[in-house]
């Protein structure tokens, strides 16, 4: 008797959700760089180069070999530029580089700056990959 339930459960769940997955949700990629009191971050989407509508020539990118400083940089559409590292002897290394390896079509990049230090350091940087920034 449970195991009816449970063919007929996910027998209608299938069919109504199928058309809606079929299609999926889409956005759009952009890139922004706002400031805030002492912090400048960027949040860009990989897929921006293909939005058509995006003025500017908005784009992200990260750069950088192992030992050396990896870089995370773009600009948005209103032309602000952002851009920041992370040195070698930075905690954060490590993952710094996992996420310039692992960027992607479908990835979001936040990357926050500290205004005051001097040189333009990465206090923060993540990495999202999501279904919906694939084109």
């Amino acid at each position: 008797m449970i195991r009816k339930y449970f063919y007929a459960i996910t027998f209608a769940l299938l069919a109504v959700s199928g058309p809606a997955l079929a299609g999926g949700a889409s956005y759009a990629g952009s890139v922004s760089v706002y400031t805030s009191g002492n912090w400048t971050y960027m949040i860009g989407t990989m897929n921006v180069r293909y939005n058509e509508k995006a003025s500017g020539s908005p784009f992200v990118a990260a750069a950088g070999d192992i030992g050396s400083n990896i870089s995370f940089f773009g600009k948005s559409s209103n032309n602000t530029n952002f851009s920041c590292y992370v040195a070698p002897d930075d905690p954060q290394y490590d993952e710094a580089v996992d996420i310039k390896n692992n960027l992607k079509n479908g990835s979001r990049l936040i990357a926050y700056m500290d205004t005051d230090v001097i040189f333009s350091k990465c206090v923060y940087v993540g990495l999202g990959n999501y279904s919906y920034y694939l084109d």
